[in-house]
């Protein structure tokens, strides 16, 4: 059967949903499984369509690939409400003429681009298809092949490696091609501007300078992308020279020196060069260590292989299944936090995977890594000082959101019908129930930073609560009753007499999205942080900034 909230499909003898908490109805009826899934299918990448400029003397350059985006003119139009004067069945008049459904050959609706920001545009990459928020879309990468993304801290550009070719890329979704010799993944420097790639025709690694467009020669001693690391800034680059047993730290201005005479591969390097972390595989296990300014450290020994790195490689937080530990440089050795792997790790900021999400080394833009939230086998955890043990957050939860901020963080969890709030400074642990007087809540969401909620009640009422006030929105004309809130866009989604709906975090108007919206649908693996919902035509669809993709029955 299904929940009545959020449409997740839950076994008849749970009592509670376990992805919204919500409790079940002990008449509902099953309803049978999708059996048919429809394979998205988009233009299929030619790799003969680009050829870039290139020659082996190390003074190539690529060209700028202009790709012709096909923009499917189609205007969502916006009905404004104000949120208290008027209920949302005013504005279903106003619906939008949908051509969703006759989408058969390009599964994606596409928006109206505005490239008036492009330079500081945010970009994803949604199954190798990439969304800028101006509203663009580029699907060259869409293949059958795998593609790799490694994107910067603030998400504005990211290399692209595909069929033994890399390419840059920004907001403005117009890849350039750097290399077609490069089968390995090529690296995004997280501060942007430089990308780190292996051409394997000369066996060469180079650097990329997006801004001048030219490729700068490191060494022909590095045989593997594995056996190097590029700094944040993208200005030093440690790597392995396997034949000579020794790790060398090699600026772009052409100085270069060897800071260690045994086989060890870097995992990440400072952006002064002088602190590295490596791996050494050794008898079995590998060896974590850390290297400062002349000095060697073991950190420790296991089955290590996951690594979150602060911003100025001073700090490690090192997983695997011998357990987890810490490290600072100002440490002799690391200290161990658990026996079993923290799997996700919750920081101020999002930790960005070196190689892309699916990498097990992911650098934080933070000065140092204490302050954050880990999730074990056995539960949340405060890890706030590497002196102290990581304090237990001990109740059960199904579903949480957290903020952290300047090493307090404040969790809002449900577990069954309750909420409650977690507040965590230093040593200091409260949580306590959490509810909004005279709202007896059904579903709910809440924005980033936790200062906005929306609630939608058993009546079906959808109201905001900010500042310890609660305003009504609307009452929702739906079955189901749940309600999600997009990071990107910064808005709240729910369904309404058919559509799919929005409001602002201000309240300040109801907006009308799309029309063939039957209720929200939990977001697929690949579309995370995006609405989903289902269509009239039972159809699964995705909004990425503005464009709807059908993802299937």
């Amino acid at each position: 059967m299904e929940c009545k909230v959020c449409g997740n499909k839950i076994d008849e003898n749970d009592k509670f949903c376990s992805v919204c908490g919500s409790e079940t109805l002990k008449d509902e009826k099953k309803q049978e499984e999708k059996e048919q899934k429809s394979e998205r299918v988009i233009k299929k990448f030619n790799p003969d369509e680009v050829e870039p400029v290139y020659t082996k003397d190390f003074n190539a350059k690529p060209f700028v690939i202009v790709t012709a985006l096909a923009v499917v003119a189609c205007v969502l139009i916006f009905a404004g409400v104000k949120s208290n004067d008027e209920p949302i069945e005013n504005v279903v008049d106003n619906k939008i003429n949908t051509v969703i459904e006759n989408k058969v050959e390009n599964k994606i609706e596409k928006t109206v681009v505005d490239n008036k920001n492009a330079e500081n545009a945010t970009i994803v990459n949604c199954k190798g298809t990439l969304f800028s928020s101006t509203g663009a879309v580029l699907d060259t990468f869409n293949s059958e092949e795998f593609i790799s993304f490694s994107q910067n801290f603030e998400g504005t550009e990211a290399a692209v490696s595909m069929k033994g070719k890399c390419y840059y890329v920004d907001g403005k979704l117009e890849p350039v091609l750097i290399n077609d010799h490069s089968l390995s993944v090529a690296v995004m420097c997280k501060k942007g501007g430089y990308v780190l790639y292996m051409d394997e025709s000369s066996n060469t690694l180079f650097v990329y300078d997006a801004k001048k467009d030219t490729n700068i020669p490191i060494t022909e001693k590095c045989s593997s992308m594995y056996y190097c690391s590029i700094s944040p800034s993208g200005k030093y680059v440690a790597y392995l020279d396997y034949d000579k047993q020794e790790v060398s730290v090699h600026n772009l201005d052409g100085d270069e020196t060897v800071i260690i005479d045994k086989a060890m591969y870097p995992i990440a390097v400072s952006d002064d060069g002088k602190r590295v972390f490596l791996q050494m595989y050794d008898g079995g296990d590998y060896a974590v260590y850390a290297y400062n300014d002349g000095e060697l450290k073991l950190i420790d020994k296991g089955d290590y292989y996951h690594y979150d790195i602060n911003n100025d490689c001073s700090e490690v937080i090192y997983g695997g299944s011998d357990g987890t530990g810490y490290f600072a440089m100002d440490m002799n050795k690391g200290k161990k936090l658990f026996d079993d792997r923290a799997y996700d790790i919750y920081f101020d900021k999002k930790a960005i995977g070196k190689e892309g999400d699916y990498s097990d080394t992911k650098i934080v833009d933070q000065d140092t890594l204490t302050g954050c939230i880990m999730v074990t086998t056995d539960g949340m955890f405060w890890f706030y000082d590497a002196d102290k043990k990581p304090i237990a957050i001990d109740e059960k939860i199904f579903s949480f959101k957290c903020h952290i901020d300047n090493g307090k963080a404040t969790i809002i969890s449900r577990s069954g019908l309750d909420l409650k709030k977690t507040t965590l400074d230093g040593d200091k642990y409260n949580s306590a129930d959490f509810s909004i007087p005279d709202i007896d809540m059904n579903s709910y969401a809440v924005n980033d930073d936790l200062s906005t909620f929306w609630f939608v009640d058993y009546d079906k009422n959808l109201y905001s609560y900010r500042n310890g006030k609660k305003s009504l929105i609307t009452t929702v004309d739906n079955t189901y009753t749940g309600v999600v809130y997009d990071a990107y866009e910064k808005r709240a989604f729910f369904a309404s007499d058919g559509n799919l709906c929005s409001v602002g975090e201000n309240d300040d108007e109801i907006r009308i999205e799309h029309d063939g919206c039957s209720r929200l649908d939990y977001e697929p693996f690949d579309y995370q942080g995006f609405v989903a919902y289902e269509g009239t035509n039972q159809h699964s669809y995705v909004r990425v900034f503005g464009n709807y993709i059908d993802t299937g029955k």
